[in-house]
């Protein structure tokens, strides 16, 4: 998948911080796995960062990177040592979503890792259908939260191959070519109406349900607000007298006036931007910021604990995931 130009602005590999490398292990004990032919196709935005840790005893930041082919590293998992099974088995594994972060104000040590696969399965004509989906947040604690991030990776894989072999193929759901699934988010895009709607409509949106649907909770009129600081203030106004009355934003998803959308976060709003179909927002935070403490694992638009600088303020990037509605980080914007 392309990278649009826009995006190229951002700091995806941020150079005045220090690098360790993701290793994988494909060796998933006496377990060998089943399929013939295995397709990896990496789906992800930013493909060389994977996430972040905190190193020493101060704790300093510094990325997680995989400088190899993560698609051709995959393969392993999933392909069978021996290729003369009697049965061939083509797989296609799709990866959109590995990455990773640690809390280190948490006691013990935590880290996360989130991991979004979709596994395909070759019919006998030359057509595909789906026998394996993941979207989860995996949670390590301890010490070594870093070495034990690695290995999850790894025993997360291992378990997806597992499953996999063992998983029979439905013939009764949908079927896509391989041409299909090479655009697949596209196609799932394409059929989402807030994201392939050109006109949002206005009002209050409290889930990602009724948000990926252009379908409001609260269907009203939305008087958003700007200050010469760049904060977005909004109104729900009433009758006819055009009563405004100021939204808290804490307890909702998005917002609309009509035009413009805006993702809602306990920290305020952040105007919600379209880039090839697929939608974006840009916030502001600093790794030594209290209130921007939380991770970024399914939190609505909380702040990745990471910056440039340990005082700096930064302006970070997300992208929308169109199949949850979570906030996927995509790095710093220049």
């Amino acid at each position: 998948m392309k990278i649009p130009l826009l995006l190229l602005t951002i700091l995806v590999a941020l150079p005045s911080l220090g690098q360790i490398s993701l290793t994988l292990n494909p060796h998933c004990g006496d377990f060998e796995p089943v399929f013939t032919d295995v397709e990896v196709l990496d789906l992800r935005e930013g493909q060389k960062l994977v996430g972040f840790i905190h190193k020493g005893i101060t704790n300093k930041p510094e990325q997680i990177v995989f400088t190899g082919n993560m698609a051709d590293s995959l393969v392993p998992f999933f392909k069978a040592p021996n290729g003369d099974l009697k049965t061939p088995k083509k797989l296609v594994f799709i990866l959109n979503e590995l990455f990773m972060n640690e809390n280190t104000k948490s006691v013990p040590k935590t880290g996360k890792l989130k991991l979004s696969t979709r596994l395909f399965i070759k019919n006998d004509l030359e057509t595909y259908s789906e026998i394996l989906t993941t979207d989860s947040i995996f949670t390590v604690k301890g010490f070594d939260v870093t070495k034990k991030l690695f290995r999850l990776v790894s025993d997360e894989l291992c378990n997806l191959s597992k499953t996999a072999a063992k998983t029979e193929n439905n013939r009764e759901r949908p079927v896509l070519t391989r041409s299909e699934l090479e655009h697949f988010d596209s196609l799932e895009i394409s059929k989402l109406p807030i994201f392939s709607n050109q006109k949002p409509t206005s009002g209050i949106f409290k889930d990602y349900s009724h948000f990926k649907e252009n379908k409001p909770d609260i269907e009203a009129e939305i008087l958003v607000e700007k200050s010469k600081k760049g904060k977005f203030t909004a109104y729900r106004i009433f009758g006819s007298r055009r009563k405004k009355v100021q939204l808290e934003t804490s307890g909702f998803y998005a917002i609309s006036d009509g035009i413009k959308l805006f993702k809602a976060t306990s920290e305020g709003l952040f105007e919600i931007k379209k880039i090839d179909h697929k939608l974006f927002y840009d916030r502001a935070g600093s790794f030594t910021d209290p209130g921007n403490a939380g991770i970024y694992f399914g939190m609505a638009g909380a702040m990745i604990a990471f910056s440039l600088s340990p005082h700096k303020i930064n302006l970070f990037r997300f992208k929308i995931n169109h199949r949850r509605g979570n906030s996927i980080p995509m790095g710093i914007v220049e």
